[in-house]
């Protein structure tokens, strides 16, 4: 009888050890995890909105822009959410104000031969002058100057309805022209107001149920 009440303690203790052998080691999340957990939330805002813009009808042109720009509030999150971060940059030590002055004008002088050698590659001087054509008015050179047009071909009815906010979801639209008159089926000149912008619109089209059918071609 002397011995009996250490057999008590020592049977909660291999109790307590089994327990703690079943139960799974808790872990914080890695960033990884947090990042596609939220890029996650992100797709299914976007969902929640486009599907919003394709099932409701006469919905208000006030509400469709609203819901347009947060779509791309949200895609913009996205993008911003997938670009990796930088690594933290040790501080270096103060240097005295005069070399810091150097550095600094060494740096400027760098960025100047840098825009210079640009400059002569696309045919410019330091004056923004051509090559032989005089000055080039303020604004009016654009480094990219292919077509922004896309022509779409075979348009019914239902699809011409659609056909402002299924082009919408990929960029700026600048004006939407019908090429033809008559019935249905109809051609569009859809104009997008950057040459990516309608690079994104011209290879998503065959993927859209609304536009099953309309083929797509740059305007020539």
């Amino acid at each position: 009888q002397a011995q009996q009440p250490q057999a008590v303690p020592q049977q909660q203790q291999q109790q307590q050890q089994h327990l703690q052998q079943q139960a799974p080691a808790w872990r914080p999340k890695s960033a990884a995890i947090k990042k596609a957990e939220m890029i996650e939330k992100y797709v299914e805002q976007q969902k929640e909105l486009m599907k919003k813009l394709t099932t409701t009808k006469d919905m208000p042109a006030a509400t469709r822009k609203i819901i347009m720009d947060s779509i791309k509030q949200i895609q913009q999150q996205i993008d911003a959410s997938k670009q990796p971060k930088a690594a933290p940059v040790e501080a270096e030590p103060k240097s005295e104000p005069l070399d810091a002055v150097a550095s600094e004008k060494a740096a400027l002088q760098d960025k100047l031969k840098t825009l210079q050698a640009e400059a002569a590659r696309l045919g410019m001087n330091a004056r923004g002058r051509g090559r032989g054509r005089g000055q080039v008015p303020r604004g009016a050179m654009s480094l990219d100057k292919r077509p922004r047009t896309l022509v779409l071909r075979n348009v019914g009815q239902d699809a011409a309805e659609q056909l402002q906010s299924e082009m919408a979801q990929f960029g700026d639209v600048e004006n939407i022209d019908k090429l033809e008159e008559g019935s249905a089926p109809f051609t569009y000149a859809v104009k997008f107001k950057a040459r990516w912008e309608a690079e994104r619109a011209l290879k998503a089209v065959e993927t859209l149920d609304v536009l099953a059918g309309v083929s797509a071609d740059w305007e020539q």
